[in-house]
């Protein structure tokens, strides 16, 4: 530290050495972020608050308005769900849950100086847990022992909330059985698939070919719907801005047109087909949609609150969380609060990216951030901790530009 002009002022040498370890930090909350409770050492949360302990000189502190917002919903949820009966929230468990939001205050570190360390931190975290599946699904492809071996080993680990932190099962995908490898926080791969093929079509450089394909197997081999789709889809596109970046406009117009068409037949197919995955969201949604209406107030202003628990058909027992993000969050604060969470956070890095970008490739950015909210939406990652690490790399690169 020095002082300027009567200020303090950190000194480069310092600064820089402090990002470095900010950076070191952040990666490992990304690549930890689905191991919670105590038998993980409660190391998310180490990561976190040490994150943002080391970093907090380097905040953009006008950001925090997001933050502030989601906790002033949060806590008007839990007011009312504590003193109107109809909800079986705790004190406690109101308490409890209100820790995944904290996870949305290091969108303050979106801001010019940290670029490096976010884009970097999330880049390496995305290409770490690619190698993993792929590596994790090879050897179960070749070896029916290690197979056997490592689903029993992982079924035994799990996190505080009972769900699977990597999963090695035979799904059936239309009328194909696969080997998935599903690792809990494998969608941090989609941010990253998209900032390297937007990357590709604005340069004109390959410079990230290599990754772009490990990603995009990875994602097909974690054995989801959502993610499968999400992968191709984003290749077919970005071969499609890539020719109009090349002004062949009617081969890319027909070629986007296809794509978006197969899109539409493929989410058709995967929503059609039945399997045991579907059932269960199914049943879930039907009892979203009984809690909705037996209280039509809870439902459109404030929600049962977070923390509440609800009889789902698709457990076929009460339960706090399910796969669909978006039910959920309505479930928790209510209908209008869910619209301005989405309106003031999520859609803000669209209305950036509209104003800032005045070529076509706006759209491609548009079409990374919905692919990745309908992976988000069903699964549970779209408010917490995977969420806001996965909007704070969107929301950095859609401001600030690439590496």
């Amino acid at each position: 530290m020095e002082m300027v002009s009567g200020k303090m002022r950190i000194h480069p040498l310092y600064k820089t050495k402090l990002t470095e370890i900010s950076q070191i930090l952040l990666s490992l909350l990304i690549l930890s972020i689905n191991m919670n409770g105590p038998d993980f050492f409660r190391t998310k949360e180490i990561f976190f608050f040490l994150f943002v302990l080391v970093s907090l000189p380097y905040g953009n502190y006008r950001r925090i308005f997001d933050f502030l917002l989601i906790f002033s919903i949060l806590l008007f949820s839990d007011v009312l769900n504590l003193i109107i009966p109809g909800s079986d929230l705790t004190p406690s468990e109101a308490v409890k849950n209100s820790l995944g939001m904290i996870y949305l205050f290091i969108l303050v570190y979106n801001k010019d100086e940290y670029k490096q360390t976010i884009l970097k931190s999330y880049l390496f975290s995305a290409v770490c847990v690619a190698i993993f599946i792929c590596s994790i699904w090879l050897v179960c492809t070749f070896s029916e022992s290690a197979k056997e071996f490592l689903v029993a080993y992982f079924s035994t680990m799990k996190n505080d909330k009972t769900a699977f932190v990597l999963k090695i099962s035979m799904k059936k995908i239309l009328k194909w059985w696969v080997l998935g490898v599903y690792y809990g926080t494998a969608p941090c791969m989609i941010p990253v698939l998209g900032y390297c093929l937007i990357y590709g079509i604005k340069t004109k450089r390959n410079k990230f070919l290599l990754v772009e394909i490990l990603l995009t197997a990875a994602l097909i081999m974690s054995g989801t719907r959502a993610n499968i789709m999400t992968a191709v889809l984003l290749d077919a596109f970005y071969f499609g801005f890539w020719l109009l970046r090349k002004k062949q406009y009617t081969l890319a117009m027909f070629l986007i047109t296809l794509v978006a068409g197969f899109g539409v037949i493929l989410a058709f197919l995967f929503l059609t087909t039945v399997d045991a995955s579907l059932n269960v969201k199914t049943l879930h949604k039907m009892s979203y949609e009984k809690e909705f209406i037996s209280d039509y107030g809870r439902f459109l202003l404030y929600g049962w609150g977070a923390g509440s628990t609800f009889y789902s058909a698709g457990f076929k027992s009460y339960t706090g969380l399910t796969e669909l993000s978006h039910l959920e969050t309505v479930r928790r604060y209510g209908l209008v609060p869910a619209i301005m969470i989405f309106v003031f956070v999520w859609l803000k890095p669209v209305v950036t990216i509209i104003s800032k970008e005045k070529s076509l490739l706006k759209y491609f950015y548009m079409i990374l951030l919905v692919s990745y909210i309908f992976v988000a939406c069903t699964n549970p990652f779209l408010l917490g901790s995977i969420g806001f690490c996965a909007l704070l790399f969107m929301s950095t690169f859609f401001e600030r530009g690439f590496l």
